[in-house]
């Protein structure tokens, strides 16, 4: 079947996850995606529960036994993809995830790197991921990502050697750092030749005020649509031939040297 429509619509929803109330969050998202029609939802990282610092704080039973069935439930109805962040439990240990919704179809990436600093102890709550995560969706191929993991460019470098079109990074960054990721971000975009699109949490959290200011940036490292610092709702729509296009500046894949010992 030929598909005549090259055009991909994207909405980022830059809201807050409520702590203590996953079903708000559900009600938040059932009202964007149920008043606008897009490919592909996303919502920012923790946005289940809230970026929260306790294990009891996340309502894992809640999240898992009702609130990702709902989802898997209303992504099917509307025909759509939710990217939502949330934790994910397995094996005993809890992850800082990015779920992929796709109706009955529900796959996750775990946070690769954990903050560890003044700002944040991830990895006392936390179990690190060790995979990266592609998907094909609509006729794109996205990666995932969660905010620290821009400071680590391998990451984003496995994506573009891996053909994917745009990375999805979905963050809880405060004010106090956003202006380091805002240049993360152009960074990644550029020495991948790389779409990238940032969806960051907005209002107070445990001891922080979040910023929102989420963005989508060109391989360019152009800012091409871009949130306010409040609760916001955009919607991108990408053309298919012109994200392929820009793939072709990628060629500096081929001068990477992998005869020099960097460790």
């Amino acid at each position: 079947m030929v598909r005549y429509d090259m055009t991909i619509r994207i909405t980022i929803s830059q809201s807050r996850g409520q702590i203590d109330d996953p079903e708000a969050n559900y009600a938040k998202t059932k009202m964007v995606v149920g008043n606008v029609d897009a490919d592909i939802f996303i919502f920012p990282e923790m946005f289940l529960c809230g970026y929260v610092r306790t294990k009891e704080k996340m309502h894992l039973s809640i999240i898992e036994g009702r609130m990702l069935p709902k989802f898997k439930e209303y992504s099917k109805k509307r025909d759509c993809a939710i990217v939502c962040g949330g934790p994910l439990t397995d094996d005993g240990k809890i992850y800082n995830a990015a779920f992929f919704i796709n109706g009955d179809d529900v796959r996750s990436y775990r946070k690769i790197h954990l903050r560890s600093d003044a700002l944040a102890q991830e990895k006392e709550l936390y179990s690190a991921g060790n995979e990266p995560f592609c998907v094909d969706h609509k006729g794109l191929r996205f990666g995932l990502a969660i905010s620290h993991d821009l400071f680590f460019p391998e990451l984003f470098r496995y994506y573009a050697s891996n053909d994917v079109d745009a990375v999805i990074c979905i963050s809880a960054v405060p004010e106090r750092i956003m202006d380091d990721y805002e240049k993360l971000i152009a960074a990644r975009a550029v020495e991948n030749s790389m779409h990238i699109i940032f969806v960051n949490m907005v209002g107070e959290d445990p001891g922080e005020m979040m910023i929102g200011r989420s963005r989508w940036v060109s391989p360019k490292g152009n800012v091409i649509e871009s949130c306010t610092e409040s609760s916001d709702v955009r919607q991108l729509r990408i053309d298919e031939q012109e994200i392929r296009d820009s793939k072709k500046g990628r060629s500096i894949l081929s001068e990477v040297r992998k005869d020099i010992r960097l460790a």
